[in-house]
């Protein structure tokens, strides 16, 4: 992938360094728990097999990438922010999880190492190459991991984690910003009490202190999230990239196994349309983390799959646009 100052590729790993890497991982003890399938059967079928044949499978399972930069862009922090970029692309159009290995020893048993990545690559259409903004790594990380497991009630968990990243940063936002214009217009005397005793429980409505630290209100931060990346306007058009069935699903279908309500995209302008979709995210995400046998508002695996499905899709595409538009405090 080629972007304006730089170029991105994966590559197949040459045999000498993979004879490196089983060099390591035998070093390190884990020779047998790393080819739990590999090892197995080639030791079961030894004497058929050919050596190259194994290090063919091994290497299935692990690429490089290379990025090429520009003089000025040779620093490690901005070339891992472009490998870290490139795998986020790569995880939203596979939907696989990519893990960057920087060393032999960070190689773990059990993991797969870019074995996705030749197909999408070569049958993949890949136009949607948004980039993410100078999101933290972390976030980048959690989404990925959201593709980890084929469960739809894992998935919805890791990419609410990336809306629950940036609930405290946008509801501390919206109260910097209501405080500043309290002080900015012409009604409000610095010097009285009273003024800025209002002006404090206005932009401090929704936060709650719990010894040293400042908490949120969940749903309500959930609102002011929505708001501050425009989630409304933005929220129709990727959705249709999905499925272009779900903007007609959320206007007309609640959640089968929890009261949320729908909300309608056609009319972006509404005022409480944030509120609705943060309402319907929230229930759903209330529903799967706090499973109460004596509450009906209850996410059941296996039986509510299928429901809940239309729902990933929702907070994952809200998860992308908090990634690739990403907005920091100040």
């Amino acid at each position: 992938m080629r972007g304006n100052r730089e170029i991105f590729s994966i590559d197949e790993v040459s045999e000498i360094y993979l004879i490196y890497l089983l060099y390591k991982i035998a070093e390190s003890g884990e020779f047998f728990a790393f080819f739990r399938s590999i090892g197995k059967w080639f030791i079961r079928d030894a004497e058929k097999r050919e050596f190259h044949e194994f290090l063919s499978l091994f290497g299935s399972r692990i690429k490089s990438a290379r990025v090429k930069t520009k003089e000025d862009q040779k620093d490690i922090a901005t070339v891992k922010r472009i490998f870290d970029a490139n795998l986020y692309i790569i995880s939203k159009h596979s939907s696989a999880t990519l893990s960057r290995v920087n060393r032999p020893d960070q190689l773990q048993p059990g993991r797969q190492y870019g074995n996705h990545i030749y197909h999408l690559l070569n049958v993949t259409n890949m136009s949607d190459t948004r980039t993410p903004n100078d999101a933290p790594e972390e976030i980048l990380y959690i989404y990925q991991t959201a593709f980890s497991s084929t469960s739809p009630e894992h998935q919805y968990f890791n990419f609410y984690r990336v809306l629950e990243h940036q609930l405290f940063t946008s509801t501390y936002a919206e109260a910097l910003k209501d405080a500043s214009e309290k002080i900015g217009s012409p009604d409000f005397d610095p010097r009285s009490i009273s003024d800025i005793d209002q002006m404090l429980r206005k932009a401090l409505a929704n936060f709650s202190r719990e010894e040293s630290d400042f908490r949120v209100k969940e749903g309500v931060a959930l609102g002011d999230l929505i708001r501050r990346y425009n989630i409304p306007k933005l929220l129709r058009d990727r959705l249709c990239r999905y499925d272009d069935g779900l903007v007609d699903y959320f206007k007309n279908n609640g959640v089968e196994f929890c009261e949320a309500p729908t909300f309608d995209l056609e009319k972006e302008g509404t005022s409480n349309l944030p509120k609705r979709i943060a309402e319907r995210v929230y229930a759903v995400r209330n529903s799967i983390f706090h499973n109460k046998i004596l509450s009906s508002n209850r996410f059941s695996p296996m039986r509510h799959e299928d429901a809940l499905r239309p729902e990933v899709l929702l907070v994952r595409v809200i998860a992308e646009i908090i990634i690739e538009d990403y907005q920091p405090l100040l």
